[in-house]
């Protein structure tokens, strides 16, 4: 959210806290709820990762509905091939979304990746513990730049999920090398 939020027009609140946590915001026309963790690292800590995604999605939808304003949650497109809780947790909420609240958009993020990242395999790569070989595997993502304007370009749509067009599949050390790592 950090990387989209200048592209953003209007008053844009930047940070919410502990999305656990219940708060009250007043005039907004649009929520965009991307707090959560989204690393291996971070999944370590399951009570946390659990309650995040569940109670802190709740909450940021709860602002949404209180001032009418549209909702737009950063799922993942690991909720379209669950593997682990981070997947089932962002479907069941996608689910709940669906289920509860008639104005919102949802974001099948996939991997993002750029120079300024600092999560998953951006970190792993600058704290050099991508094994080395694993340097020649696979991955598709897409790029910082191209998710912004991806992201900007479908604000406008409602009630729907939006999956992601612009991937590139580089390998792992075409990734370090791209972004100067």
């Amino acid at each position: 959210m950090s990387a989209l939020a200048p592209s953003l027009i209007g008053n844009v609140i930047k940070g919410y806290g502990d999305i656990r946590l219940k708060k009250n915001y007043n005039n907004l026309q649009i929520v965009m709820h991307f707090a959560g963790p989204s690393d291996e690292l971070d999944f370590k800590n399951t009570s946390k990762t659990a309650t995040t995604m569940i109670n802190g999605t709740i909450n940021a939808l709860e602002v949404a509905k209180t001032n009418k304003a549209k909702f737009v949650f950063a799922s993942s497109m690991a909720a379209t091939f669950v593997e682990n809780n981070y997947g089932a947790y962002k479907l069941a909420m996608e689910h709940y979304i669906q289920d509860t609240y008639d104005n919102y958009l949802i974001l099948r993020i996939p991997r993002v990746y750029g120079g300024g990242r600092k999560k998953g395999l951006m970190r792993k790569i600058r704290d050099n513990l991508v094994p080395k070989h694993d340097m020649q595997k696979l991955v598709q993502f897409i790029d910082i730049h191209d998710f912004i304007e991806e992201t900007i370009n479908c604000l406008s749509l409602k009630n729907e999920i939006y999956t992601y067009k612009n991937y590139r599949v580089h390998t792992i050390d075409e990734i370090k090398k791209k972004y100067s790592l």
